[in-house]
């Protein structure tokens, strides 16, 4: 939010709805310039904890990390040893309290750490995994996204080099390996970006990007122990980009894409095997989509003003309005 063409302010924020309630609330962690992006991932033995890594930016060069179980009511604070890497999936936690995150350092630097937020080991870089057997296998360019499956394995999410391989990759026998699915054939000549992980009830669903020469295709590719996947036809978005992905209901996946003409558009698939549905128009301006039971509501920002629309019988309403307050010219 903020002024979007000046990047010391635009000031990226956190909301939040508790269950059972029907406004959202200002929730972003205070005290920290939020001009290099927000992180966030739910954390816990319930996943009813969030946790919120902060990006870069300015004269800072590290990011540091902030943890709620009550809504944002409460911080507690830790921080990386370096800037996490702009990354839709850069920040994970497993129920047993594991965390991984990923650094941009070095073809994307990849560290653990528990409880505490600010006790961190190195694990494996993009580099290495580059010269690595499973990343060889792959041509790793860059690590792209980190995360858990449901039974708690470490999973690695790659852009590779060679055509056709999903690049995820989990530890076997003290090394990374491919463990990814095969793409289906409209991927197969084509390298294959993973962008991000999203957990889906019980299993862990990657989304894999591949940009051909007629445009962007988007693959939904789930599993429960990083062993045995299963995938969604493919979502041909042409000349559109990604704006969001996130959980829909149960083992639902959504995508929102803009055209060039600044058409916004909303997809779902309906399992860890389903068609995608395009579930239509968005407002102008949505940055997500929020899904919930019974309800699903479109996030739209102009400047200072978040504007909350709802979908009800297939018309969008407008609920709420937040003004945030915004202290331009506090990062510069």
């Amino acid at each position: 939010m903020g002024h979007l063409h000046q990047p010391l302010n635009t000031f990226w924020q956190l909301f939040h709805l508790a269950a059972g309630t029907a406004r959202w609330t200002l929730a972003t962690p205070p005290s920290v310039a939020s001009t290099g992006g927000m992180y966030a991932t739910t954390a816990g033995p319930a996943g009813d904890s969030l946790l919120v890594g902060f990006g870069p930016s300015n004269l800072l060069r590290f990011s540091p990390l902030a943890e709620s179980a009550n809504g944002g009511s409460s911080w507690s604070t830790g921080f990386l040893p370096s800037g996490l890497a702009p990354r839709a999936s850069s920040l994970a936690a497993a129920s047993d309290g594991r965390l991984i995150a990923l650094l941009s350092a070095d073809q994307g630097e990849v560290v653990t750490g528990s409880v505490g937020l600010s006790s961190w080991a190195a694990q494996v870089t993009g580099g290495q995994l580059a010269t690595a057997t499973g990343g060889r296998s792959c041509l790793v360019k860059e690590v792209t996204a980190v995360g858990f499956t449901a039974s708690g394995q470490e999973l690695l999410g790659a852009a590779c080099g060679r055509p056709g391989v999903a690049g995820i990759l989990a530890e076997r026998d003290g090394g990374w390996l491919i463990v990814g699915p095969q793409v289906p054939s409209v991927l197969r000549d084509e390298a294959v970006t993973v962008v991000g992980f999203e957990h889906l009830g019980d299993l862990t669903t990657a989304v894999l990007a591949g940009e051909g020469s007629d445009g962007l295709t988007i693959v939904a590719s789930s599993t429960t122990n990083g062993n045995h996947w299963s995938s969604s036809p493919s979502l041909h978005l042409g000349s559109s980009f990604l704006t969001s992905i996130g959980p829909a209901m149960g083992h639902s996946l959504f995508v929102l894409s803009e055209s060039r003409a600044g058409q916004e558009n909303l997809e779902v698939t309906h399992g860890p095997a389903g068609s995608w549905i395009q579930d239509g128009d968005v407002p102008a301006g949505t940055s997500t989509v929020a899904f919930g039971p019974g309800r699903v509501d479109a996030l739209a920002a102009h400047d200072s003003t978040l504007t909350d629309w709802r979908l009800q019988s297939g018309t969008w309403h407008e609920a709420q309005v937040i003004d945030v307050p915004i202290q331009y010219g506090s990062s510069a």
